[in-house]
């Protein structure tokens, strides 16, 4: 046979196509009994070039490069007729193998290298409806290795809250050396064990107080009359307010003082979230702000730890902000910033 042709196998499989010195090559169309369909570059019988083949069991269909009637090459497989949920990028010998993109029937998504059909090297993963990410390193389908992962908390605000975890992992959970920055502002940089922080580590407080020392199972390691810190943790986590009796020890005979950012905000605009965040910021910077809010305060050589208009103004001029407003009228609006 040689040229286009039809021919039926006594198992019923059907091919209607090229014939190449009676092989079964060029392009053709093979329809099997149960109706799954492939359509393309055949050679020597087999599947081999570009094309489409459509299995009526599963439904699922690939489109794309084959090698000897294997998947090889780059190509999608879609695992339903909507194509919700379908695979899109390299393949060898059947498998997912290479760089490739897979989006799930949840919605949930991962872009990034895969071996023997599971994800395995750099990848990002995104999950449906939980607002979770995790970018890095996976190991046979987990993660292994260092990455970043993020919670969303509240999807709601204008600035979206999320907890974040950078660093080290081992079988998918957090282990090694790491980072965890708390919505609320706190901050965590230390050893995991088994997704908990046990070994040496820092807690940074929403305050700006800082502790430092071991940790065990999730918990500061306890000592005589030392206050209890895992409450006071939990309480920076949940809610951002923190009673501790170490701020005043991480802290120098430094005035204190309180900024109010609420006349410069539009209710109608930002909500409590927003002002949160702003505050979070500053308070992630405070160590830092104060040395600069004390510097201007001895311009006049003297301690008293009270910064005047006259500094206040070498301060925005040393910061290169020119005002829109007259003096009085900056007077005005700056007092309404201080308590």
């Amino acid at each position: 046979m040689h040229g286009e042709g039809e021919y039926v196998w006594s198992n019923g499989l059907k091919y209607k196509g090229d014939f190449k010195e009676n092989t079964v090559s060029g392009r053709g169309m093979y329809v099997w009994p149960d109706q799954s369909v492939y359509k393309g570059d055949v050679e020597a019988g087999l599947r081999h070039g570009k094309g489409t083949f459509f299995c009526a069991d599963t439904p699922s269909f690939y489109s794309g490069d084959w090698v000897h009637g294997r998947r090889t090459g780059t190509g999608k497989m879609s695992y339903d007729r909507e194509e919700l949920s379908y695979y899109m990028g390299e393949w060898e010998d059947n498998q997912k193998c290479g760089r490739g993109f897979r989006q799930y029937a949840s919605g949930s998504t991962y872009e990034g290298v895969w071996l023997d059909n599971v994800r395995h090297g750099k990848g990002t993963m995104h999950w449906q409806g939980t607002g979770e990410s995790y970018a890095g390193d996976w190991y046979m389908g987990i993660q292994h290795g260092t990455g970043t992962q993020c919670w969303l908390v509240d999807a709601s605000s204008q600035l979206p809250l999320k907890n974040e975890y950078k660093g080290e992992w081992k079988d998918g959970r957090r282990h090694g050396h790491g980072v965890f920055t708390y919505a609320s502002g706190a901050k965590y940089d230390g050893e995991w064990l088994d997704n908990a922080k046990h070994g040496y580590g820092k807690f940074f407080f929403k305050d700006g107080s800082v502790f430092s020392g071991n940790f065990e199972n999730d918990s500061i390691v306890g000592r005589p009359g030392s206050p209890d810190m895992g409450k006071m943790m939990r309480s920076a986590i949940a809610t951002g307010r923190v009673s501790s009796p170490l701020v005043n020890s991480t802290k120098t005979s430094q005035s204190s003082f309180q900024l109010n950012i609420s006349p410069l905000v539009s209710d109608e605009i930002f909500l409590d979230e927003e002002l949160q965040q702003v505050h979070n910021v500053l308070l992630r910077h405070i160590s830092y702000l104060r040395r600069v809010y004390n510097r201007y305060c001895k311009l006049r050589d003297c301690d008293s730890g009270v910064l005047l208009r006259m500094e206040f103004w070498r301060f925005l001029k040393d910061c290169n902000l020119y005002l829109k407003i007259s003096m009085p009228q900056a007077d005005g609006s700056f007092r309404m910033l201080w308590k």
